[in-house]
């Protein structure tokens, strides 16, 4: 049997909202959550 673990992506310009969205998630989520940032622009 195949095991998948979702991965759900959050982007979006500056001011967007993104990190009140993931504050949200933390907050009010019992799951055992990863969050990976990038906040250099290009990779």
């Amino acid at each position: 049997m195949e095991l998948r673990t979702p991965i759900t992506l959050i982007t979006g310009p500056l001011g967007s909202g993104k990190t009140t969205l993931l504050r949200h998630i933390l907050a009010t989520r019992s799951a055992k959550i990863a969050i990976v940032m990038n906040e250099f622009g290009e990779i």
